[in-house]
């Protein structure tokens, strides 16, 4: 049975830290497991070492990169003074105050015995539940793979118990063998006139780059075989479908995709054209239209109602006829003469 302040702990770390609980939840269990009489001071630390991050505020500390040390004091001793405050609040003796305060401390480092399994508890939670979210760091182009590799050898190698140091090793290993399937390349483009710089896996398609690492869900993702239209952009002035064209190949292309064509907060003369002629009904198609239609006015800047349909060609639209999108694809035209 659990002592009413561990569990007023737990709650409070299910209320304040919804989005991480299950970390420090899961950090008092790795506890147990390791450390199974140790005292209370000890699993309180274990339980509530990362509550700084639960409460913003200017002087929270910002990490620049995975193992900045400036950023681990600061963030061990703001947590230290935040788990006091709350512990003051319960009524807790100050010598338990003071026990737990110097454990979240050095809760990355360790440094005694105590000390060392918070450390250990910490690290085997890290490695049970955080490893898909440092993943994804990879694909979002928050960090690199090298810096999440250190994260992952640092999370294991800083255990200093040896017994919970095994417990660790085959969560290291599956974590590792899952970064070893993510090789990625870096990747300069330019993406709407702004420069980026990512770490791109190489079977994945500018499409799921635009979209998953750097938001521009315009482009819409159908029929994944170059058939739909639906995720057309222009890459270096061409039209091109982003579902059959990998991230890697787009290396120092200059690419325009549907959110890029309005400027200095007014749409572009083909949007304007679509809303206009209510071209638009579902929508699903028409960022794909749209920029097929671009790439058209761009090399023949007077179509014919021919030339447009021609040109629209490979965009389907599911919802209607196609007399309305060309209309706005003329009208678009007349409107750049004036």
């Amino acid at each position: 049975m659990e002592s009413a302040l561990i569990q007023a702990a737990q709650r409070w770390v299910v209320d304040k830290y919804p989005y991480n609980s299950h970390h420090l939840l899961k950090s008092l269990e790795w506890l147990d497991r390791i450390a199974p009489d140790t005292t209370e001071a000890v699993r309180l630390a274990a339980l509530t070492h990362d509550m700084e991050r639960a409460f913003p505020g200017p002087d929270q500390p910002i990490a620049g990169t995975l193992g900045d040390p400036s950023y681990d004091t600061a963030h061990s001793e703001r947590s230290a003074r935040i788990v006091g405050a709350w512990l003051r609040e319960q009524g807790a003796a100050a010598a338990l105050i003071d026990d737990v305060e110097a454990l979240v401390r050095v809760h990355e480092c360790g440094g005694w015995p105590e000390a060392n399994m918070v450390q250990a508890a910490d690290s085997l939670s890290f490695l049970e539940t955080n490893i898909d979210l440092f993943l994804s760091f990879i694909q979002s182009g928050r960090y690199s793979t090298d810096e999440v590799s250190w994260k992952f050898d640092h999370t294991y190698e800083r255990i200093q118990i040896l017994h919970a140091r095994e417990l660790a090793r085959p969560m290291f290993e599956h974590a590792k063998a899952q970064l070893a399937g993510m090789t990625t390349m870096r990747v300069a483009l330019t993406v709407n006139g702004r420069e980026c710089a990512l770490d791109v896996r190489p079977h994945h398609t500018l499409l799921e780059v635009l979209r998953d690492q750097l938001g521009l869900t315009g482009t819409k993702e159908c029929c994944a075989e170059g058939e739909c239209g639906a995720c057309t952009l222009l890459v270096n002035g061409h039209s091109v479908n982003s579902c059959l064209m990998l991230g890697v190949e787009a290396a120092g292309s200059d690419i325009l995709t549907v959110e890029g064509l309005a400027a200095h907060d007014r749409l572009d003369k083909l949007q304007e054209a679509f809303l206009d002629k209510g071209a638009v009904q579902c929508g699903f198609c028409i960022p794909g239209m749209i920029m097929s239609a671009k790439y058209l006015l761009m090399t023949n800047a007077h179509p014919t109602v021919a030339e447009i349909k021609e040109g629209l060609a490979g965009n389907l639209c599911r919802c209607a006829g196609y007399s309305r999108i060309v209309e706005a694809v003329a009208a678009a035209a007349k409107a750049e003469d004036r």
